[in-house]
């Protein structure tokens, strides 16, 4: 089988250029190895892609700032995304279903105003706001990064206590690097740090960031968002 998962994720999404497309199409009506594998791809998009209620955040949450001021010399970190709205810790109100899950994500993208909601794979480009809403069943620290393909990792957001079904709002305005990136969200009975998360991450270097969902030997519920990033 001659298709990458990176190129199968992106016929799935729609993404893929033309040609590349047809190919794909061509070996999956040859290939019933291909198109069980490629038809598995795409049955998860959609399955990650549930109807979710729009997310808003309050205009009043947002503070503008740059990762920069936080870590050293931005040349060494040309790419990563800028922060633009912290979390937020609000009470929720009086709550009767039952939680899924040890983490729910709810993932929106906002384009030129319009907000549209997202699964697990996003195909973005610059300027992009992307907004989360994170909710964890029991009480934890919540911890967020972000990997580039070309192997430069920023931590979006510190280790920052949660509270059970308190959500938790955060965003970030994408920057112009190209390629591919994937947000890791970390939750657990203690913080993951930056300094634990590399540790970890190193162990990972012969893995692609596309099949990294998660990074193993973290103690911690990880859930992760693959970020498709092309020119203008």
């Amino acid at each position: 089988m001659n298709v990458s998962r990176h190129d199968a994720e992106l016929w799935a999404l729609g993404e893929l250029d033309a040609a590349a497309a047809a190919e794909i199409d061509r070996l999956r009506a040859h290939d019933a190895e291909v198109r069980e594998w490629t038809d598995g791809i795409r049955a998860s998009i959609v399955a990650a892609e549930d109807d979710l209620p729009m997310l808003q955040l309050p205009v009043e949450a947002e503070s503008t700032w740059s990762w920069r001021a936080w870590f050293a010399p931005a040349a060494a970190f040309a790419g990563a995304a800028a922060v633009v709205a912290v979390t937020l810790l609000i009470e929720p109100p009086p709550q009767t279903e039952v939680f899924r899950g040890a983490m729910d994500i709810e993932v929106h993208l906002v384009r030129d105003g319009t907000a549209s909601e997202r699964g697990a794979l996003i195909a973005a480009r610059e300027g992009d706001r992307l907004q989360l809403r994170i909710t964890s069943g029991t009480d934890g620290a919540l911890s967020i990064f972000d990997l580039q393909d070309d192997g430069v990792l920023t931590e979006w957001m510190p280790p920052r206590p949660v509270r059970a079904r308190v959500p938790v709002d955060f965003a970030v305005v994408l920057d112009d690097y190209v390629g591919s990136e994937r947000v890791f969200l970390v939750f657990g009975d203690e913080p993951v740090d930056r300094e634990v998360f590399e540790g970890a991450l190193q162990r990972t270097y012969d893995r692609p960031l596309a099949d990294l969902d998660a990074v193993p030997g973290i103690d911690a519920t990880q859930r992760s968002l693959l970020i498709y990033k092309g020119g203008p």
